[in-house]
């Protein structure tokens, strides 16, 4: 006759993936630094959460053409970018045309926008000759 041992009841250590276990003995006082950097496993949970609610959030649609502010309950998205003279701070305005007249033009292959990532990023580009 064959022996079967009997099931042995695991610890809720040992569910936990090897992931959660090492960010779960990292203290809070030893947060990594830089723009919303943490590395607790709540933070963790906080992320993915977080990334989960932005997948599943629905696009809208906004029709500049319609002179309303607000669209079916939506305002338009704020203005990032813009080369509007008439919009933002006269005086940055007035200063970067100064320096656009004493300098010569700029060219860029690659804008890095960003904190360590970015970084890493390009020196990524540049190492492979961008």
């Amino acid at each position: 006759p064959q022996v079967v041992d009997p099931p042995v009841a695991k610890s809720e250590e040992d569910e936990k993936s090897l992931t959660q276990r090492i960010m779960e003995k990292t203290s809070a006082a030893g947060q990594t630094g830089g723009a919303g950097g943490v590395s607790t496993w709540d933070a963790f949970l906080r992320a993915d959460e977080n990334w989960s609610r932005l997948k599943s959030s629905k696009a809208f649609e906004y029709d500049k053409t319609v002179l309303s502010a607000v669209q079916n309950g939506v305002p338009p998205p704020p203005q990032f970018v813009t080369d509007d003279g008439a919009s933002g701070n006269p005086r940055c305005w007035e200063k970067l045309r100064k320096q656009a007249v004493n300098s010569t033009p700029l060219d860029y292959d690659v804008t890095i926008c960003g904190g360590t990532l970015g970084i890493f990023i390009a020196m990524a580009l540049q190492l492979k000759g961008h």
